[in-house]
């Protein structure tokens, strides 16, 4: 989840002025700066304070806590076979990041970010059916996850576009991928059988949850990068191209 975090740092440095406003915790790059990267990393670093709380002009959310609605995973091959549907989700530590890459190709409109953070905690809502191993599983209730030592990797590619004679950019796809070094897990199903069936769910997922990780890792990308993807272009196509990067 951290890389939800620096992704949405993008959004806010990559958003110079809108409808003739200039944000003085904005620093724009320039086309020719021989070390754009830096340029980028020292525009998110710029960020980190004001995003904590959001920023409701360019519609950024607050990032610690990070409030998600709703995300949706579906896998449908391997040992582990589900459908998961996760709610009011909030994640905590988001803010407590490190950025240790910035990879900035200008002329295609791509950047490639990494970043670790030593501790992000998830809670909300969950419902799950399909199959575990052997077993048929259906469950709903609360849960808690935390990630220790977690970092990620997060490909964006866009494109220009021109509305109404305006240049703007839009984001086609975000690519993730992440490892978490230790995953700790706690659910509470509301169902019938409840106690009985948190704890079985509890024991497998925390002495298993290596291969759970693995196991739903495509799809959990999938779904995050589908979830930052609205953010950033919600913003992007509010502003225009020269308005945060300039030619000089």
């Amino acid at each position: 989840m951290r890389l939800l975090t620096v992704l949405i740092y993008f959004v806010a440095c990559t958003t110079f002025e809108v409808h003739s406003q200039t944000f003085d915790y904005i620093k724009s790059c320039s086309r020719s700066d021989p070390d754009i990267n830096s340029c980028v990393a020292n525009s998110i670093s710029h960020l980190r304070s004001r995003l904590i709380n959001g920023i409701p002009e360019l519609e950024i959310p607050a990032i610690d806590p990070l409030k998600i609605p709703r995300i949706q995973m579906e896998n449908g091959s391997g040992r582990i076979r589900v459908k998961a549907v996760f709610t009011n989700l909030t994640i905590y530590g988001s803010s407590n990041h490190t950025l240790t890459g910035v990879r900035a190709n200008i002329d295609n409109y791509q950047l490639e970010l990494s970043a670790k953070a030593p501790r992000l905690v998830a809670t909300g809502r969950y419902e799950v059916l399909g199959n575990v191993l052997v077993f048929n599983i259906r469950s709903k209730g609360d849960f808690q996850a935390v990630f220790e030592d977690a970092s990620g990797l997060a490909k964006l590619y866009g494109k220009e576009v021109v509305v109404n004679n305006v240049k703007y950019m839009k984001i086609e796809h975000v690519g993730v991928d992440f490892k978490v070094g230790k995953a700790r897990f706690k659910i509470r199903d509301h169902g019938s059988g409840t106690r009985v069936l948190s704890e079985a769910i509890n024991n497998f997922l925390n002495q298993n949850w290596k291969e759970v990780l693995e196991e739903m890792k495509h799809t959990a990308s999938a779904a995050i990068g589908k979830f930052v993807k609205q953010i950033i272009n919600t913003a992007l196509l509010k502003v225009p191209l020269h308005l945060w990067l300039t030619e000089d």
